[in-house]
């Protein structure tokens, strides 16, 4: 397989697997944004379930590890989360840095109604629910450690003015944010959505022809 540095690489290698020849025309850059903006969630969930297993952060999920300063509601004792946030990795409390222990739920409301386990400020808990986390006992700042959203991939391109097909620009593109030892597997995951729709693409060909014929 050819090196692949950038968005642009990708788009060609995958036209170069696919059949350029054949499919192009199925796989415009404005397809392949599309599919490239899917796939770059569907990769991320991929890395979230391998950390998830392994009960740590996978090295692939770095890049997108994220620490901000979050206020506690004092009334609710809820903080809202990131508007870019995706996963949990990591709740502390502001100062003292001691760790927050993130439960399910109802091991949450279970801690809060038995004085054995109720926490303390130095074993406090939190949960998450829905865009938020609860936390006990009252606290009023914590540092949330989080997998962010990741950028959405764009091929930008011009056109060709003799051949008609799109040229790759690099100043208006916007790049996976993965390690390029990754990017072999984002061509292989974008090879797949794609022939998916070609094989399809085929099977409407077919009837097609077969209501033709005489």
């Amino acid at each position: 397989m050819a090196t692949l540095n950038n968005i642009g690489d990708i788009y060609d290698q995958l036209l170069n697997k696919l059949g350029k020849d054949a499919f192009g025309n199925l796989v415009t850059p404005e397809a392949f944004n599309q599919a490239a903006a899917y796939v770059n969630m569907e990769k991320l969930n991929d890395f979230l379930e391998v950390s998830s297993q392994d009960r740590e952060i996978v090295d692939d999920l770095r890049p997108f590890a994220k620490t901000t300063t979050l206020s506690v509601n004092p009334s609710t004792n809820e903080v809202l989360t990131p508007g870019d946030y995706i996963a949990y990795i990591q709740l502390v409390v502001q100062g003292t840095l001691r760790q927050i222990e993130m439960l399910t739920w109802e091991d949450y409301a279970y801690r809060l109604s038995t004085s054995l386990y109720y926490p303390t400020t130095d074993r406090p808990i939190a949960t998450i629910q829905d865009d938020g986390i609860f936390v006990a006992p009252n606290l009023t700042n914590v540092i949330l450690t989080y997998v962010r959203e990741p950028q959405t991939p764009e091929y930008g391109y011009t056109i060709d003015p003799l051949t008609g097909l799109p040229v790759y620009d690099p100043l208006t593109s916007t790049q996976f944010e993965y390690p390029v030892d990754v990017y072999p597997d984002l061509v292989n995951m974008l090879y797949k959505y794609f022939a998916i729709n070609i094989k399809d693409f085929n099977s409407l060909q077919t009837v097609e022809i077969e209501k033709g014929r005489p």
